[in-house]
């Protein structure tokens, strides 16, 4: 008979990898601290093609991405993740609030787009949200 709760079993099961991809460092440590409050581990690189590495030799559970990043962009890495295992959540965070930028994020296949300065309790939902 397992000792833990409900409430602690449901606290464990949303722990996940995440990868942040931000060539933004600062903005990129925000993000991790603040998914790691609820026990994620995160790792963070900083560009299209460090991203790509860490996806050959990490599991990850979910993607945060900067749309512009050195090497390519976000939705470079969503299409890179598509073919590969399109069940891989991938959430794009960017400084651009266009329609457009939002509609291709979408079209691509994004989980969610997300505008900077990121809401911290919005990250964590949106990222409790793509892990079901």
């Amino acid at each position: 008979m397992s000792s833990e709760t409900p409430a602690s079993q449901a606290d464990r099961a949303i722990r996940a990898q995440v990868l942040i991809v931000d060539d933004e460092t600062e903005h990129a440590e925000v993000m991790a601290e603040a998914l790691r409050k609820p026990g994620h581990v995160c790792t963070i690189v900083n560009g299209l093609e460090p991203a790509r590495d860490e996806l050959l030799h990490g599991a990850f559970d979910v993607v945060v991405t900067d749309l512009l990043m050195p090497g390519g962009t976000g939705l470079d890495l969503l299409k890179h993740i598509e073919a590969r295992d399109s069940d891989l959540p991938v959430i794009i965070v960017t400084a651009d609030q266009s329609v457009q930028a939002a509609a291709e994020a979408v079209r691509e296949h994004a989980f969610d787009y997300l505008t900077k300065p990121v809401d911290l309790k919005q990250l964590r939902a949106v990222v409790a949200s793509a892990l079901g």
